[in-house]
């Protein structure tokens, strides 16, 4: 397995199904050969071959995603520290093979796991099948305490789908563990199912970890003062809701499929709103939050309107609301209005959070609600002539025609 981020490391390989031993005994003793963590916590992945557990793992660990990534002989493990309630926890996450001829060598890695991540492969039935087989595994071998979280992988092969989200789900229900769907490839869902196991493993809460675990920014990049008639607005939500989607549509008219995620922090473009011969320039920030909570308040300074999205098809996006209008009202300097967005209106059919939800929680708030679609166009005008004739009434004029450009 490749080592492409300095804060991880492969550090051992079993061959030929011989295990190599190489764990701390004592995972909690602070040495000076270990002072630059508190605490190790081993995971293991489990699952039939070709679930895609190396992806995984490497995508969580190094940020990366290979095509071609090979089967995993025997095991692998890399490492990666994460904040856990202020103390630093150094993950030992281990990729067991899952060749049928290597499984009477297996148990062995469950010594010591304090998390386990069984992965099957959406658009593959007999590996969500053997999941039973799996379930008897760690039932056997696995520490009682030690916390489960299943996954339902390669999410993005939705057109080649043999499991549907329920069944899987429904099936990590009955057996008491966490769930989720995810994709290495299309970076969905990853780290989320992490943080999620990382948070039941130490008995805390998944946005604490999140927050907590939010890489560094410098506050220089940040644009705090707007300029004459240009109005700064943030979009807020958790990844992979549609944020840049929406953005890209706003500015451009046009919608792409594979959008990718944003590649700068603190990058922003400008859209013009014409009311009668005024022209307002917004400047729509698309920030990725690859920061840690204390960083976030240089985003913030200038902006008037922060748009707050979740996705109706991702109950977890919705319930993570919560956490970040706390971080906003935080971090916020200055009068701000706050607008609550749902993203993916087209995806009707698959709604989780129906729209009666989604006003309630805003009006709760006291916020302004919409839904919207970046795929189909529908909503994003209707939303930026509301936030023009915002502007109106902020700078005390009247309410005039509003043109959006």
């Amino acid at each position: 397995m490749g080592n492409t981020n300095p804060n991880s490391s492969t550090e051992s390989r079993a061959q030929n199904g011989q295990v190599v031993q190489e764990e701390n005994k004592d995972s909690k003793r602070k040495t000076s050969f270990n002072a630059d963590y508190d605490e190790m916590a081993k995971i293991i992945l489990i699952g039939d071959t070709n679930t895609g557990k190396t992806s995984f793992v490497k995508r969580f660990v190094d940020e990366t995603y290979d095509e071609s990534t090979p089967a995993t002989i025997a095991s692998d493990f890399m490492t990666k520290k994460i904040l856990v309630d202020g103390r630093t926890i150094k993950l030992q996450i281990w990729d067991v093979a899952g060749l049928e001829k290597l499984r009477s060598v297996i148990p062995a890695y469950y010594r010591g796991a304090r998390g386990i991540i069984l992965l099957y492969d959406i658009s593959n039935k007999d590996s969500f099948l053997n999941l039973d087989r799996w379930l008897e595994q760690i039932e056997t071998h696995a520490a009682a305490n030690a916390k489960v979280i299943i996954i339902g992988h390669k999410s993005d092969l939705e057109s080649s789908r043999a499991i549907t989200k329920d069944l899987g789900q429904n099936w990590a229900e009955k057996n008491g563990y966490l769930f989720s769907e995810a994709s290495a490839k299309s970076n969905n869902n990853v780290k989320d199912a992490f943080y999620t196991l990382i948070a039941d493993m130490f008995d805390t809460t998944f946005e604490s970890v999140m927050v907590a675990n939010l890489p560094q920014i410098s506050p220089t990049r940040i644009e705090s003062a707007r300029d004459k008639n240009s109005w700064k607005v943030c979009f807020v939500g958790d990844k992979s809701v549609g944020k840049s989607s929406l953005r890209y549509r706003s500015v451009t008219g046009m919608f792409e499929e594979d959008y990718d995620h944003t590649a700068f922090v603190f990058e922003y473009m400008k859209k013009p709103v014409k009311i009668d011969e005024k022209i307002i320039n917004f400047k729509l920030y698309d920030p990725d939050f690859q920061a840690e909570e204390s960083q976030l308040v240089p985003f913030f300074e200038g902006s008037q309107f922060v748009l707050l999205c979740y996705d109706i098809t991702n109950l977890r996006s919705f319930q993570h609301l919560n956490s970040w209008l706390q971080t906003v009202k935080k971090d916020v300097t200055q009068e701000c209005r706050i607008i609550v967005v749902g993203t993916k209106a087209d995806l009707d059919t698959q709604r989780e959070i129906n729209y009666e939800e989604g006003e309630a929680w805003a009006k709760s708030h006291s916020c302004y609600f919409t839904e919207i679609s970046s795929k189909e166009g529908t909503g994003i005008n209707e939303l930026f002539t509301y936030i023009a004739k915002e502007i109106i009434q902020l700078e005390g004029s009247e309410e005039s025609k509003v043109t959006i450009q």
